[in-house]
């Protein structure tokens, strides 16, 4: 099976990386003007914000248009698109992230959990076939930086949880939390899966189950409490 490949290629296993800390954006888009660099800054924190995502869209499109070999451009208009509802071009973009820029972990990452929100397991799998490592992810990326080994550790969570495997989606969850103490990374995503962990282990072990049925018989039992009250106060006039 596909899942048993996968499984026994190396995961559940956490890798030794290379993590230098975040480049500034100045470094990371060294071909950019300050304007531009200021105007995606804008654009991200934006999107981050699911706000103006129509005039996100024209100026993202107006800075690929200008610097069309950027991926992160790429990356950045398929989010905005896909937020906008125009999920077919923003899919077919991430498809040409993927394939043009084989070694930008982000696009690979964004492309993966798409196809998990459409439920296509077998796509991830494949991706992951050589190991769930970063390393083996992006063979020809010799460091890596703290989001992107964050946003890597994420997706393995998310799939280990698709597939029932909790202790592989603990061990990446815990990597990602020290990664992102090391670096000062922000954590609300870390304690989103977190919680999606706690969620799966209640679910896995009947607790939920368990529950509900004694939520059951606590309501039975009040109702049979108030009949009986009801009953003496008949039989008191």
């Amino acid at each position: 099976m596909v899942i048993e490949r996968a499984l026994n290629s190396g995961a559940p296993q956490v890798e030794e990386l290379s993590i230098v800390p975040e480049p500034s954006a100045q470094e990371r888009y060294p071909n950019f003007g300050q304007a531009d660099i200021e105007l995606l800054e804008e654009c991200c924190q934006k999107l981050a914000e699911k706000q103006d995502i129509n005039a996100v869209t024209d100026k993202l499109e107006a800075l690929l248009h200008k610097y069309p070999d950027e991926p992160a451009l790429l990356n950045n208009l398929s989010t905005a698109l896909y937020i906008s509802d125009r999920k077919e071009r923003s899919n077919k973009l991430l498809d040409r992230l993927v394939e043009s820029y084989p070694n930008y972990p982000i696009g690979k990452i964004n492309w993966a959990h798409r196809q998990l929100d459409s439920g296509n397991i077998d796509p991830v799998l494949t991706l992951l076939k050589s190991g769930w490592t970063l390393n083996r992810f992006c063979p020809d990326r010799e460091e890596f930086y703290p989001q992107e080994v964050i946003g890597f550790c994420l997706l393995v969570v998310r799939l280990s949880l698709v597939l029932e495997q909790l202790e592989a989606a603990d061990l990446f969850l815990g990597f990602a939390e020290e990664v992102a103490e090391a670096f000062d990374c922000d954590s609300r995503e870390l304690e989103q899966a977190s919680e999606m962990i706690t969620l799966h282990t209640i679910q896995s072990e009947g607790f939920v189950e368990e529950m509900v049925r004694y939520l059951g018989k606590e309501k039975e039992s009040e109702k049979t409490r108030k009949n009986r009250k009801k009953k003496s106060r008949s039989s008191g006039k």
